[in-house]
């Protein structure tokens, strides 16, 4: 009896593993990730959006080439991410396809001084405006239409003779805010937003690369008078509970999910961590 159960043990494992796989089928619609594994940057939005979902493996990665490879592996289902790196991903990634519904959304903010509260309302007031505006569909259609590689930015009004606003951004976040590799002028979707808003305004606006740290720091010092590029409004309340104001979304995007469309993904050509 003893011999024949082993006999039959690696039948009944070959077995359980084909069942395994048969119940994971590739994820066709991103509003069911029951059971799902899936990967995420760590403290992106898409951990944030996703950290409250209890019926799906949640896996955390310091860098998002590590996720890939994860994914190509088999290691995930898929893999959510923002919509500021999806084309340039996509630009660089070969065998990857986005899943739908989108399955939330974020907006970027800019962080102000607390000794700021008329800064805030000031620029809170542009961004309604400007939202309802013709130029801001324009804006939200180039980033649409972004191909991961070439950020194009429109003709700007110039900086005013008015109150000097000084200003970091976060340099490592493309296409959103990064500077010029030829000028070292600050580029991107959230820069030419606070770059508007001083030209409509009439302030002179001194830009600084920043990293994180420096520009949150240097805000609540007083260095900076605000600072932005990249930052979520997921880490609103921790950004309050610093003591930082907090303005109102300068625009809202998807969070992605995507999967491999075949067997295996090409990284030959990703530079993007």
């Amino acid at each position: 009896m003893r011999r024949l159960c082993f006999l039959l043990l690696p039948a009944l494992l070959l077995v359980l593993t084909a069942c395994a796989a048969a119940e994971r089928p590739p994820i066709t619609d991103a509003a069911d990730l029951t059971g799902r594994r899936i990967g995420v940057n760590l403290a992106w939005e898409s951990d944030y959006l996703l950290s409250s979902r209890e019926d799906i493996e949640l896996f955390r990665y310091d860098s998002t080439a590590d996720m890939l490879m994860a994914l190509n592996s088999g290691k995930l289902d898929a893999i959510s991410i923002d919509d500021a790196t999806i084309a340039v991903v996509l630009g660089q990634v070969g065998g990857l396809e986005v899943v739908e519904p989108s399955p939330g959304k974020t907006g970027y903010v800019l962080y102000i001084s607390p000794n700021e509260p008329e800064l805030l309302a000031d620029f809170n007031a542009f961004v309604a405006d400007w939202r309802a505006s013709e130029a801001y569909r324009e804006y939200l259609d180039r980033q649409a239409a972004f191909d991961g590689l070439n950020y194009v930015g429109p003709e700007l009004p110039p900086d005013g003779n008015g109150r000097t606003i000084r200003a970091a951004y976060y340099m490592y976040m493309f296409p959103r805010s990064y500077p010029d590799s030829v000028t070292g002028e600050g580029m991107g979707y959230d820069v030419e937003v606070v770059r508007r808003w001083a030209g409509e305004r009439g302030y002179h606006l001194e830009l600084a690369a920043s990293d994180y740290n420096d520009m949150v720091m240097g805000t609540l010092n007083g260095r900076y008078d605000l600072c932005f590029g990249g930052v979520s409004a997921f880490y609103r309340a921790d950004a309050e509970s610093m003591g930082l104001l907090v303005s109102d979304s300068l625009t809202e995007v998807p969070i992605h999910l995507l999967r491999k469309s075949g067997d295996a993904i090409n990284m030959d050509n990703y530079t993007f961590e």
